[in-house]
């Protein structure tokens, strides 16, 4: 039998940001409408401007890559490390994408959630409030819940409410 102390660490869950992987994610959750009509307000999000689109697929991908690659603690102190170049990133990209992200990393640890949503409300530029706002769209259509699993939800609501960002209900 095998000593648990010398067994090599679990991988992180894998991640797919590829267009097609990131429709079946919220077709999956039952949310593909809602992230469809959130990206049709966002022209400006480099993975779909005309100009930037082939060279962020390429980014996205190489990110994609990296993030299967790692081993969760190093994802998580990557996170650590600088969590405002992540936000930076999702800010970015089209609201699907950024979102399904930020769900892989609640299951990559706990602690990043909360990590970004703190980093999104006190940081100094503009990309954390759109990473709160597409948060809050999710629950504001009572739809966090079929994204995030239920100790996830509980956490990322808490997080809001501490932010004093109030969800309708």
């Amino acid at each position: 039998m095998n000593n648990p102390a010398t067994l090599p660490p679990d991988p992180a869950p894998s991640l797919d940001l590829s267009p097609k992987g990131v429709r079946r994610h919220w077709h999956a959750n039952g949310v593909a409408g809602l992230i469809a009509a959130m990206e049709s307000c966002e022209p400006w999000a480099i993975d779909v401007n005309p100009q930037f689109r082939t060279r962020a697929e390429l980014v996205v991908s190489e990110i994609n890559r990296i993030f299967n690659d790692s081993l969760p603690v190093k994802i998580t102190d990557s996170v650590k490390t600088d969590p405002d170049l992540l936000i930076d990133f999702m800010g970015c990209m089209r609201s699907g994408r950024a979102l399904a992200l930020f769900s892989w990393l609640t299951e990559i640890h706990p602690s990043i959630p909360a990590l970004l949503i703190n980093e999104a409300r006190f940081g100094i530029d503009g990309f954390g409030p759109i990473l709160i706002e597409r948060i809050s769209a999710l629950e504001r259509q009572h739809l966090l819940s079929r994204v995030f699993g239920p100790e996830r939800i509980s956490l990322v609501l808490e997080l809001l409410e501490e932010a004093g960002i109030g969800v309708a209900e």
